[in-house]
């Protein structure tokens, strides 16, 4: 599959990221598309953890948000109990 890219920024771009890291331009674009792919995936999933959590705390009884949790699974020094 081929790209024909139009834009001369995205050229002057991707040559002078090429120039830079030694890749060829292919390269360079590969690792940026991967890189931009791993990057809004990993935002993907960071909202749906947020929305789990969200999800779970409007469950939960007053009395159970009261308590202070990070006081039950760590000591006072800020290790693991």
């Amino acid at each position: 599959m081929a790209l024909n890219i139009k834009d001369p920024s995205v050229h002057e771009a991707v040559k002078e990221i090429a120039r830079i890291t030694g890749e060829s331009q292919a390269q360079a674009v590969a690792a940026a598309v991967r890189d931009r792919l791993a990057r809004l995936q990993a935002d993907d999933v960071t909202h749906r953890l947020l929305a789990i959590g969200r999800r779970t705390a409007a469950r939960m009884s007053p009395e159970a948000k009261r308590v202070d949790h990070g006081a039950l699974l760590y000591d006072e020094r800020g290790l693991p109990a």
